[in-house]
């Protein structure tokens, strides 16, 4: 009795079921062959506003009449173009005079911009019912409308249910015929399936099916858990790509902005944030907004229409102004269709400055070396020209180009000094060495110049143990361009004091003259390389220009300063202030 009892339910069960699905299909089938409809219709619509938008503007009725009748011959469906006040400008049905106005249609006076208006009627002259769908033009211009009978839709919708009901009988029968055996089996295990299907959808892949059996269900099982073992692996790899991948383009040296089809940013690294002085959430937003420059959206116009990279020098910032140069790539996919760009900023601001420099410095070397080089060919060509049989005017000719060439010597000397500072070349002593020895060593390299121009030149002395590490013989370079100068631009009479003492953990070696002193508007520029106070003087004297250039540069690479202070007139005081090293 039980069985039976159980086997009437499970009927019961399945009839009501296959009612109910019956219900469900005859409404699903409406639904989606009506959604389908209205899609034909929408699309019908669509394609003839375009058609008529132009003409319908210029008010070419005729040329509007003919394409909607092309078109509907095309269609197979009544098209209808219609003004902005109702008024019928041309019907594939009617003659467009015939027809009333239609702006209290439903259909009509429902319709805007990006939202068709749809409407169903019975047309009176043929009994027929219509399904209408209006779409209104973007510029407000009019309406373009497209019909289609319902009565093929109705019949449609019958067939494609009757067969759908037809199937769905058959299968309920079988599931009768073998339901009562297995369907409670079946149900544990489908449902065990679906859970398990569902946990991977939403990417829980702890779960498997149970597959020990060997029938179809437990093939199943089987395909189910190897799916989610390849997605689970497939899935893994992706997330360590990526990861991977955004650790290169956050570690790379340039600035990289990665943008989609839509010029909307997809990636954005650290250094294009810093280039940039971009902070917050950019993702999503468009990439003009980064940087307001003109020049962007033109290159990022040229990749995307000729599918090749270009590149660019940005100006930005005001305070102080960077350049920075951008190179756009296309990224493709496939077929060559452009999926948007990668854009890479490199800030060359100081390139630019060094090249500017360099420039600079060629250009003052080539002007410091023509002037004695002028000279020596001038005295040459004069002493080849008879001069040179006058033994008083070639002695002071030869005296000149002495002269000349030994400016020419200091010159190229100076030049591979500052190179070999300017490049890190030191030779850093093992042991720290006395400064007062150093200082002393420069001292009487240059005492003897000093007395034979009648200048008092005294050392002070200085503390034996104040140490310092670097290369002596730079350093004693560094000082020796001090005493000359002090030498060149003191008078007579007048008097140079170094000292050499301990400031805190610094030792300072001044050099102290009682000369002509520096204007106040050249002191910032004093160390510049070439750079001289008196240009006719210092050549004169033998200078070179480079001397102070050269301290600066001894006096930075050994951690130190040199400092400044002068009174026109009175005299100045260079300070070398070098790190102390530390006693043992």
């Amino acid at each position: 009795m039980a069985p039976s009892r159980l086997f009437i339910i499970y009927i019961t069960v399945v009839l009501l079921c296959t009612l109910g699905s019956a219900v469900l299909i005859e409404s699903k089938i409406r639904s989606e062959l009506e959604s389908e409809l209205k899609s034909q219709l929408i699309a019908k619509a669509n394609g003839l506003a375009e058609l008529v938008r132009v003409p319908l503007l210029l008010g070419e009725h005729e040329s509007i009449a003919k394409t909607v009748s092309d078109a509907a011959r095309i269609t197979a469906s009544r098209l209808t173009v219609i003004a902005k006040d109702g008024t019928v400008v041309g019907d594939s049905s009617q003659d467009p005079t015939t027809v009333g106005n239609q702006s209290q249609r439903m259909e009509i006076a429902s319709a805007f911009p990006g939202n068709p208006g749809f409407d169903t009627r019975r047309i009176e002259s043929s009994g027929e019912v219509y399904w209408y769908c209006a779409v209104a033009l973007p510029d407000g211009s009019g309406y373009a409308r497209a019909a289609d009978r319902l009565g093929p839709f109705v019949d449609q919708v019958g067939s494609t249910t009757g067969l759908a009901l037809v199937g769905l009988l058959l299968v309920s029968a079988v599931a009768v015929l073998v339901g009562a055996t297995v369907s409670t089996r079946l149900s544990r295990r489908l449902t065990d399936q679906a859970d398990v299907a569902n946990r991977i959808a939403e990417g829980d892949f702890s779960r498997r099916v149970d597959a020990d059996d060997s029938d179809g269900i437990a093939n199943v099982g089987t395909a189910l858990n190897r799916l989610a073992d390849k997605l689970e692996h497939r899935i893994a790899e992706m997330e360590a790509r990526k990861r991977g991948l955004s650790l290169v383009l956050d570690s790379v040296a340039d600035g990289l902005v990665a943008i989609g089809p839509d010029d909307l940013v997809t990636h954005i690294n650290p250094e294009a944030r810093v280039l940039l002085d971009i902070s917050g959430d950019v993702v999503g937003r468009p990439f003009w907004e980064l940087i307001r420059d003109g020049d962007l959206p033109r290159l990022v116009t040229s990749v995307r229409e000729m599918n090749r990279p270009v590149a660019s020098t940005l100006r930005v910032g005001s305070t102080p102004r960077r350049e920075i140069e951008v190179r756009v790539s296309p990224i493709v996919v496939i077929e060559g269709r452009y999926d948007g760009a990668v854009l890479d900023f490199r800030d060359v601001t100081v390139l630019r400055r060094l090249e500017a420099v360099r420039r600079d410095f060629v250009a003052n070397v080539s002007h410091e070396m023509k002037t004695p080089l002028t000279s020596i060919q001038g005295y040459v060509e004069t002493l080849q020209d008879g001069a040179i049989d006058d033994a008083e005017v070639a002695r002071s000719f030869l005296a000149k180009i002495e002269r000349n060439a030994r400016s020419l010597g200091h010159l190229v000397t100076d030049l591979l000094v500052l190179s070999r500072v300017e490049s890190g070349g030191l030779r850093i002593d093992s042991d720290p060495f006395a400064a007062a020895s150093m200082v002393g060593e420069a001292f009487a390299s240059v005492a003897d110049k000093a007395r034979e121009k009648g200048i008092t030149c005294r050392f002070l002395g200085g503390d034996r143990s104040l140490l310092i590490r670097g290369d002596r013989d730079l350093l004693v370079r560094a000082v020796v361009n001090l005493l000359d100068n002090a030498v060149h631009y003191t008078a007579s009479g007048g008097s140079i004091d170094v000292t050499c003492e301990a400031r805190y953990d610094r030792v300072e070696i001044a050099v102290a003259d009682t000369g002509i002193g520096i204007p106040v508007i050249d002191l910032e520029r004093i160390f510049e390389r070439f750079y001289r106070v008196d240009k006719a003087r210092s050549r004169a004297l033998g200078g070179t220009g480079l001397g102070l250039a050269i301290v600066k540069h001894v006096a930075e690479q050994h951690g130190g300063t040199i400092r400044v202070t002068s009174t026109e007139g009175v005299g100045s005081t260079f300070t070398l202030s070098l790190p102390q090293a530390p006693t043992a």
